[in-house]
Parts: C-alpha cells; structure tokens; sequence
C-alpha cells in the first residue's frame, strides 16, 4: 500500500514514519520522549498505528510550503505556552493579549483557577480523591457496575443463543466480553491512601 492512499488506521512499522513526514527526526523524538529501557524496543521496528495517515501527508505540504520564521514562531508560542502555569503576570498579559485577538477572550481567567485546572490535569487520581471521598455517593457507583456486569450477562447470552456466528467467532466475542473492564467513576484504589502514594511515588515537585 502506498502513502498516497487515504485510509485511516494504517498499520506500518516505526521506520516508516520518516517516510511519512520526513520533516521530523522520528527517531530522535522518541528516544527523548520513552524510557530508555524502551530503546532496544525502538531498535526492534516495531509496528505502530497511524490514525490519520493524510494529516501527517498534508502536514509535510504545509511545513514545506510555509516560511521557515512562521514555523520558528509556532515552534516557539507553543513551548512557551506549555510553561504557561510558571511564568508571571508579565506573560499573561501578553497571553491575554493574543486570547482575546485570536478567539476573543475578555479577561484573564484567576490564576487559583489556572492552578486548579492543573492540579486536575497532572495529579488527577489525588485531586479526584479528594472530591469523591466527600462527595461521591458510593451507591450510585455500586448500581451502575451492577447494570453494566448486567448488560454484559445479557450480551454473553445473546451470543450463545445465537445460531449465524460460526464458532470461532463466538468464543473470540466470549472471551472479548469476559476482558472488557467496566470503567464507572473512578478507581478502588483512591480510596487508600497507601495505594495514592504509591502510585505517585516517583513524581517530583520543586518548590
């Protein structure tokens, strides 16, 4: 198949992304970006899954027609954005500058709300401890596993009862039934303490 084809979820092999847009070192960008227990992994080609091959085509048009300063420029906005929460008033008002030229933000939104939001983002089991444990009506929790763990007995059923699938069909959509997990509010394991600061041992803060 070749990469002119439009089709989505393309299976190819690591390598192949620098065929795709060889405009970024593919390379490089994941050995910085994994483990570096997950270097042999790399070395291996392993196969990977393209969403949307034609996005990564008409991004390799796009940088190659721009000019090199707009992309410098974009390369730039977007890393400095991404230290938004660590930088001063100074570069608010110039973010709010752009907001409200660009999607017409009015004002700056209050920095306990920005700090907030992030807490949410990057330590989302804590903070969400924190909520359920006052809030949540562990009930209402018990009764929605309750329904789907029913859903899924009568999906099970629904399978043996039927006579177009041939066998090695049913038992591949048995045993896909039986793994599929039922993901309803939130993790058992916020609830313990101990189970918290294990799963965050290995995060850093830096006053």
């Amino acid at each position: 198949m070749e990469w002119g084809v439009t089709k989505k979820f393309k299976n190819e092999h690591f390598k192949k992304l620098q065929t795709l847009l060889p405009q970024l070192e593919w390379d490089t960008y994941f050995r910085a970006l994994v483990p570096r227990d997950m270097h042999t992994y790399l070395d291996s080609n392993p196969e990977v899954i393209i969403n949307e091959p034609e996005f990564f085509q008409d991004l390799g048009k796009l940088l190659v027609g721009s000019d090199p300063k707009v992309v410098t420029n974009y390369i730039i906005w977007r890393y400095t954005s991404s230290w938004a929460y660590q930088l001063d008033e100074r570069y608010d008002d110039i973010h709010q500058t752009f907001l409200k030229a660009f999607i017409g933000r009015q004002k700056t939104s209050p920095r306990w709300k920005d700090f907030n939001s992030a807490a949410n983002s990057r330590m989302s089991y804590a903070s969400g401890a924190m909520y359920v444990r006052r809030f949540f009506d562990k009930q209402d929790r018990e009764a929605a596993v309750r329904m789907v763990e029913d859903l899924k007995e009568a999906f099970r059923e629904m399978i043996l009862d039927n006579d177009w699938m041939e066998e090695s069909t049913r038992r591949y959509a048995l045993e896909k039934a039986l793994e599929m997990q039922s993901l309803i509010g939130f993790p058992d394991f916020i609830y313990n303490d101990t189970a918290l600061d294990e799963y965050y041992e290995n995060v850093g803060l830096e006053g």
